[in-house]
């Protein structure tokens, strides 16, 4: 689902799906090898953002959630599924 939704995206140049566990370190500098300028990070998750931050990507976009937002560099908040967004 997110794959298709942000490929089409002009801005993405491409889409890396990070493993579910483990292996933070080998993640992060595979990512730093890269030379990466964004990060979109859809999971809510502290490892993902970990993840992003040690590969030292200079704009981390995600939920502020899980204690994330200092590793963020753009951080909004989460809307709960079936509530509008207020304002």
């Amino acid at each position: 689902m997110a794959q298709s939704a942000v490929s089409i995206l002009p801005c993405v140049d491409e889409l890396i799906e990070l493993p579910p566990r483990g292996e933070l370190l080998w993640a992060a500098t595979v990512l730093r090898q890269r030379s990466f300028d964004l990060a979109l990070l859809f999971p809510n998750s502290f490892r993902f953002a970990l993840i992003g931050w040690l590969a030292r990507i200079p704009h981390r976009i995600g939920y502020i959630a899980d204690g994330r937002g200092p590793l963020l560099t753009v951080g909004g908040a989460a809307i709960e599924r079936g509530r509008a967004p207020s304002g």
